[in-house]
Formats: C-alpha cells, sequence, structure tokens
C-alpha cells in the first residue's frame, strides 16, 4: 500500500547492503546519516502539525497536548538548525549544544506522555514560569522603595507575566518562588521513560559540557595541549570546529523519533491513517540504527590501523 505521507515526507533515504559497501569504501557514512536526519527532521515535523478534523481548520489543542506539540515543534526547530550548521562546514562543538537542547525536549515529551498526569503537566507549567515569578517580586518591590512609582518598562514587563500567567491557566502566586525541580528531576525522568542510566549520562551531562563550557569542553574542543615528550608544557588556543558525523546525528535523531513515537500513539492511536506515520517513523529507526552498526564497524577497522 502506498503510503500517503510519501507525498509529503518524499521517499525514504535507501539504506542498501550496495549503500552500505559504497559509503564504506569512501571511508565516511556522515553524508548517509545526514540525509537520514533530515528525514527525521521532517518526519518529526509532520508530527507536530498533525490534527484531526476538516482540512482548512486551524488546529487547537488544549494546554497539556499543546504543550507535546509545542515540544516537537521546538525539537523540529533545533533538528533544522543542526541540519544547516551541518550542511557545508564544521560546527561541531555548537550542534553538541544544540543536541542537548533535543534531547532534553524529547525526553520530557516523553516523560509527560507517559505519566499523563494533570499534576505533571501543572509542575512542567509552574517550573517554566519560575523566572517570571522571581522577576514579578523584583519588580514590586522596586516599584515599593519608590513609594508606589512604576516605571515604563516595568509596566510592560508585569503586563508580559500577567499575560503569561493566565495563557497558562495560574496565578502567578501559584508559582513557587525559587527553582523547583519538576518531574522528579531529568535523571529519574530518564529513568521512567525506561532509558537505561547511560542514556542520562550520554544524553545530558555529556552535552552539558558544550552547554556550560565547562573544563573539559575546553580541553577537548577550545585549546589544544602541547607536549615535549612526555611533559605538559602548557596551552594552545583552537579556533576551528570539530566536524559533525553519524555518533552526532544518528543517536540524537533516534531519540527524537521515540517521543514522536509516543505522541502519535497517545493523541491519534485510533486513527487507522497515522499508523502509516508510524510505520515511517519505525522504518526510519531501523535504517538510522543500521547505518550506525555499519559506522561503528568501519571506525573500529580504522582505529585499528592508526598507529599507538
Amino acid at each position: 500500500m502506498q503510503n500517503p505521507f510519501d507525498e509529503i515526507l518524499g521517499a525514504p533515504v535507501a539504506v542498501t547492503e550496495d549503500i552500505l559497501k559504497e559509503y564504506e569504501r569512501k571511508g565516511s557514512f556522515s553524508e548517509l546519516a545526514f540525509n537520514l536526519y533530515k528525514e527525521a527532521g521532517s518526519v518529526i515535523s509532520v508530527c507536530a502539525c498533525l490534527h484531526t478534523g476538516i482540512d482548512s481548520e486551524k488546529p487547537r489543542f488544549q494546554r497539556d497536548q499543546a504543550i507535546c506539540v509545542g515540544l516537537l515543534a521546538r525539537i523540529t526547530k533545533f533538528m533544522l538548525a543542526v541540519i544547516q550548521l551541518s550542511a557545508e562546514t564544521n560546527r561541531g562543538e555548537i550542534v553538541m549544544a544544540l543536541e542537548r537542547c533535543i534531547m532534553e525536549s524529547a525526553t520530557n515529551l516523553r516523560y509527560l506522555i507517559c505519566k499523563n498526569s494533570k499534576k505533571i503537566y501543572d509542575e512542567f507549567v509552574l517550573s517554566g514560569l519560575g523566572p517570571e515569578r522571581e522577576q514579578y517580586e523584583i519588580i514590586n518591590e522596586n516599584i515599593k522603595s519608590r513609594n508606589g512609582e512604576v516605571l515604563p518598562i516595568e509596566k510592560r514587563m508585569l503586563k508580559s507575566i500577567e499575560k503569561l500567567c493566565k495563557t497558562s491557566g495560574v496565578k502567578i502566586e501559584q508559582v513557587p518562588s525559587r527553582h523547583r525541580e519538576w518531574g522528579d528531576g531529568m535523571r529519574d525522568r530518564v529513568k521512567a521513560i525506561g532509558e537505561a542510566p547511560v542514556y542520562y549520562v550520554s544524553s545530558q551531562r555529556f552535552l552539558s559540557h558544550a552547554v556550560h563550557g565547562t573544563w573539559v569542553d575546553i580541553l577537548v574542543h577550545h585549546v589544544t595541549e602541547e607536549w615535549n615528550s612526555s611533559n605538559l608544557v602548557g596551552f594552545s588556543p583552537r579556533l576551528d570546529f570539530a566536524p559533525v558525523d553519524e555518533r552526532s546525528f544518528g543517536p540524537n535523531a533516534l531519540y527524537a523519533l521515540k517521543g514522536a513515537d509516543a505522541y502519535l500513539k497517545t493523541f491519534f492511536n485510533e486513527i487507522p491513517e497515522v499508523k502509516l506515520l508510524i510505520d515511517r517513523i519505525a522504518g526510519l529507526s531501523q535504517r538510522i540504527s543500521r547505518v550506525g552498526q555499519a559506522d561503528e564497524l568501519l571506525l573500529q577497522k580504522q582505529r585499528a590501523l592508526e598507529p599507538e
């Protein structure tokens, strides 16, 4: 049966034995992985736009489903940025920071769907409004110190906070005044969706190096160490960018696709046509995994040929 979603997404990126052998001869699967990553971004974009009703009707979701739709849209935008950055040049360090955002959004999406609890959705909303509550308190303290005089910029900021709270269905007084983690913390969220502990370390902690500019990020990407025999003599700045290869594209796309799959099966499970999109996700995930396995075998061969 012809998959109607193929008309929107285009034909699936082919991954055959001959194609894998061709890229192995080239010594890199990065181009093939990049094309699969683009396909994954397109699939997730379609998932975000899916809705029921008359074709011309503008989709309208209630808040909790809108959170899930918004996370899918966010993932799509960050994946598009990765594609644009990786299309013609090396931008590995920047891509790692974007990957961290994608992985966190995909984890949050799956966790919210897994729990399917209004309480958890409320926690997500209230936690997100934390900075606004803190700003609200600072502004009002400043107004109080001026005996009630409100500056124009403060009036605009308070109006913006009021609108955010009204749209969110909460009052500013309900928002915790200090940061409070929602959903028991990211490590527990990863565990709750059935991923092994290594996923928390690899998808959050390691990628956090790129976000926060830790010593490891500096050491690996932004300085070059200089050695005299076995003695470290110092460091020099490194301004060139690292490449992006299959190890960035493949795992990131697979993780994001799991979020899109969970979303479809939760909100559109009773619509027969959506099964075809779910099948497309399953097939794409298999092709990405196949390329990842081939890339790992090639890397092992290449490393075996390198001098000690």
